[in-house]
């Protein structure tokens, strides 16, 4: 995932075979595949959700482009309500992103955090651009939904088991 940033870029000055850019969520940063490669061999562009920009793939003779979420700047948002993924981090067990697109705006939204935990687990809710200050959210895991406020149309957190 990346936010609020420069653009996601894939490839380079030398011919590119073999790409997969899978199941990425971007938020006002464009994704562009292939560069200034005079040409470049095949690549996979699945999966992915690119809000507030768009994506473009350049000078690849084959080419599969599916199931990509793409609105621009000006594009409406769709009428549905808030998505939430939460991806544990294949590094650290203990840790997972949130990644909430907010499509209605509505005020809060509901994180099922059951992919990192289990009833009676402790865990903490982080702002990932001030992991070390204070919680958005703590407490035990229930089983159900946690509420969280939602500061607009897309959020990121940090969801860590354990106190």
């Amino acid at each position: 995932m990346a936010y609020d940033a420069g653009p996601f870029l894939v490839g380079g000055g030398r011919p590119s075979r073999g790409i997969r850019v899978l199941d990425n969520y971007l938020y006002h940063v464009p994704m562009q595949i292939g560069y200034s490669a005079p040409y470049n061999e095949d690549c996979q562009v699945r999966g992915n959700v690119i809000v507030g920009a768009g994506l473009s793939i350049n000078k690849f003779k084959q080419v599969v482009n599916e199931d990509n979420l793409v609105l621009g700047k000006e594009a409406p948002w769709p009428k549905r309500p808030a998505q939430v993924i939460v991806r544990p981090n294949r590094y650290d067990a203990g840790r997972a992103h949130v990644i909430a697109l907010n499509w209605a705006r509505q005020p809060t939204v509901e994180v099922l955090p059951t992919a990192l935990l289990r009833p009676g687990d402790r865990y903490r809710l982080l702002d990932p651009r001030n992991v070390y200050g204070q919680p958005v959210a703590a407490g035990t895991f229930e089983g159900k939904p946690i509420r969280i406020a939602a500061p607009g149309e897309f959020a990121v957190w940090v969801l860590l088991k354990g106190d």
